[in-house]
Order: structure tokens, then sequence, then C-alpha cells
């Protein structure tokens, strides 16, 4: 069956949400209704190892384990390629011979907040958290209060790293940061981020040190 455009990498809640949205449009009349459409978890790779025969539409949706074949970029019209990813570093290149975008934003958002949940899920009281969740308790509860004043180190603060930053700011940790470029950094994010060097991190008592 050929496909008017095919999404991979569509893990979890993503894959029903990429439905939903779709159908939703489709409704609404902002995509064709006949449009046809394709959603699988796998790479790219790995779907055209279980279908070599088949015919990739013009427009791809993937993530960063997928790889585009070079016939398929070479062949036909321009292709469009739609990254899920925080950005894309991993298509980049292709630039030049074809469409490149991403949902940048809205992934480093995600990534971000995802990792900050484990980040209080790891170091914070989350089997009190769970229990009194169950019986719906609300009073003399202590979880993640305890990490307030805290010390976290964020190594790398690209854009993920940056907004996780702020978020472990805002939550009432004592952040501070590591990264080569802290000086071009500094100054893009007009000093809002607190630097130290790696060995003050290591040499630190840091309760929470993420790796971005």
């Amino acid at each position: 069956m050929s496909y008017d455009i095919m999404f991979f990498e569509a893990l979890g809640e993503e894959n029903g949400h990429l439905v939903e949205a779709i159908e939703q449009a489709k409704a609404a009349g902002t995509l064709p209704a006949s449009l046809t459409y394709y959603i699988g978890t796998e790479s790219l790779q790995e779907y055209l190892a279980v279908n070599p025969d088949a015919a990739l539409p013009d427009i791809l949706s993937i993530k960063t384990h997928s790889k585009t074949p070079q016939a398929w970029l070479s062949s036909g019209k321009k292709k469009s390629i739609l990254s899920r990813s925080a950005g894309y570093d991993h298509v980049e290149h292709l630039a030049t011979v074809a469409n490149v975008t991403s949902l940048r934003k809205y992934c480093v958002n995600a990534v971000a907040e995802t990792a900050t949940k484990f980040a209080f899920c790891v170091c914070g009281n989350l089997n009190q958290y769970t229990a009194n969740t169950a019986v719906f308790e609300r009073n003399n509860c202590i979880s993640f209060k305890e990490l307030t004043g805290l010390k976290a180190t964020v190594f790398g603060v690209g854009k993920i790293g940056k907004r996780i930053y702020d978020m472990l700011s805002g939550l009432g940790l004592d952040t501070r940061a590591v990264d080569i470029r802290a000086e071009e950094l500094s100054e893009e994010y007009g000093g809002t981020v607190r630097f130290i060097s790696k060995e003050e991190a290591t040499d630190s008592d840091s309760f929470l040190v993420l790796h971005i």
C-alpha cells in the first residue's frame, strides 16, 4: 500500500496522539479527507528491512534513529523530512537535497519535562508520594519538599539543558551548570545561568547531576 506520509519511531502515547490529530485535521478540513498515512514504532530502516519493496511517500516524519535512503532522496521531486526530535542535527546535512524541519520547541520541552520528572522520582520521596496518592492522603506529605535548596548540576546547557536548568531552579533547587561553551552561553542567556567548572562540580556536594 502507498501512503501520503509515513511516521516512524512513534512510541507509546505519541502513536495514538498522531492518529487522533490527523483524523481531527481531516474532519476539520485542514487535511484532505483522502490522506493516507502510516504510523509505526520501528525506525525507517527497520521498516524497509521487512518491506524492502515498499514505496516511500514524498513526506517522512522520523526521529534520530531513522536513516533516510539515498535512493529515496534522489528519486522524483524534492523530498520533505519532518524530524520529531529536539532538533534536526541528524538530517541537517540533507538540507541541500530535501526540505528539512523539526518540532524543536515542542521536543525540547517534552524531553526537559521528562528528565525533570525522572530526577524528582529518583531523588525525592517517591514511595511516600505513591502511597499517599493511593489513599488520597493530602496531609503529612513530605514528598519532594526535601529537595528544596539542594544542589543540582546540569552538564551541557544547550536548548534542552537550559530548559532543565530553568525548571530545577524554579522548583527551588540550588542549580548550577557546566558547559565547555560557558562564556558564549552566558552571553547568549543574558547571565541567567550560573556556570561552574567541571572540577568544582565533581568536588562539590551536588545532590543531583544531570548529563544532557
